[in-house]
């Protein structure tokens, strides 16, 4: 926290300070801490879309996250206008499509996320869960394959070797 503090100091033009003690705020069980200094932090840097999809992600982990959805969803619609191509931002449009049963939704958002970012192994695992609720049983097992075969990758290190392997 100390840290951190003292870099938003040094540098208060950027978000990253922010982002941090939001971060140690969240990791120490300070849940409402975290998302009150997410939310300054979007007030100080209103372009930086990290800001928004942290606090949305925040707000979706809680327990009142049936409450908070609204809100969730408005930070990330914000996001994605923000940085278009936010792998996270889409992902966690695309969690939230899935809880509330909005398959297409929950689709085409971890599409997205995957084509920014083709080597999340998390989005691969959630569009395996959608296209097994959609029936889809052929492609939830080749999404799942792909999950499988980047969640070994990440923990030999060798993800950026996968996607290269995994590319027609």
């Amino acid at each position: 926290m100390e840290s951190y503090t003292r870099a938003g100091r040094l540098d208060s033009s950027k978000a990253d300070a922010t982002l941090g003690v939001a971060a140690v705020y969240f990791v120490s069980g300070q849940n409402d801490a975290a998302i009150a200094h997410y939310k300054a932090g979007i007030a100080q840097f209103p372009n930086d879309a990290r800001l928004y999809v942290a606090c949305a992600a925040m707000l979706l982990a809680s327990p009142d996250s049936p409450k908070l959805q609204v809100e969730a969803e408005n930070l990330l619609q914000k996001a994605v206008k923000l940085a278009p191509q936010s792998a996270e931002a889409h992902y966690q449009l695309g969690q939230l499509a899935l809880q509330q049963s909005r398959l297409k939704d929950a689709e085409a958002e971890f599409s997205l996320s995957l084509q920014s970012d083709p080597d999340r192994s998390k989005a691969h695992f959630a569009l395996s869960v959608v296209y097994r609720r959609m029936g889809r049983t052929e492609d939830a097992t080749g999404q799942f394959a792909i999950y499988q075969d980047l969640k070994r990758a990440e923990e030999s290190g060798t993800t950026a070797a996968m996607t290269a392997a995994q590319k027609p």
